[in-house]
């Protein structure tokens, strides 16, 4: 339960063992600056994750497919190669593939708006169908301050989805039901 984790909690931080300062100390201000209602990520939130990871290799797989197939659309990139670099190749297509491998390497960093509009311009023009739906990119977004804010909104969060109205505000936390994991997989 939550008043049993939170007693586990208090108990190791003011263990002597654990940490110097006294009951009223760093750790006792730490403790109680976690928020009480904070509920564990657990399996759903981690099957979010692996959903968007999912999503993220197949991503990957079809972009290299295609520009191993048809990489005009690295025309316009360029990268410096010293001869040394060079001398080490055989052949044009054991370049190609450097370049490949860089380029989405690259793309995969931006944000999920960022691969959509570079995937429209790569297949000429396509309307990707999500590419500015709100919970397509929530999904992604919702994802990222799992991993890396703990389910709590964010800055990038909201700056992100800014062109959606939103009903979530800074510091707020989110959670992920059986639900919205239904949803994500959907979008």
């Amino acid at each position: 339960t939550d008043e049993q984790r939170e007693y586990a909690i208090t108990s190791v931080l003011r263990s002597r063992r654990f940490s110097p300062h006294p009951p009223d100390g760093y750790a006792t201000a730490a403790l109680s600056s976690v928020r009480k209602r904070r509920k564990d990520m657990g399996l759903l939130a981690a099957q979010l994750l692996t959903l968007v990871a999912d999503f993220e290799l197949f991503v990957l797989r079809v972009t290299t497919a295609w520009l191993s197939y048809d990489a005009d659309h690295l025309s316009a990139k360029s990268r410096t190669l010293t001869f040394k670099e060079l001398q080490a190749f055989e052949s044009i297509d054991e370049i190609r593939e450097p370049m490949i491998h860089g380029y989405l390497e690259e793309l995969m960093r931006k944000s999920a708006s960022a691969w959509f509009e570079e995937f429209s311009k790569m297949f000429g023009g396509a309307k990707i169908h999500g590419a500015a739906d709100f919970g397509t990119l929530e999904v992604f977004q919702r994802r990222h301050i799992f991993v890396h804010h703990g389910g709590i909104v964010s800055r990038q969060y909201l700056e992100a989805l800014k062109n959606f109205k939103m009903t979530v505000s800074l510091g707020d936390e989110l959670s992920v039901d059986l639900d919205y994991v239904e949803r994500a997989a959907t979008s």
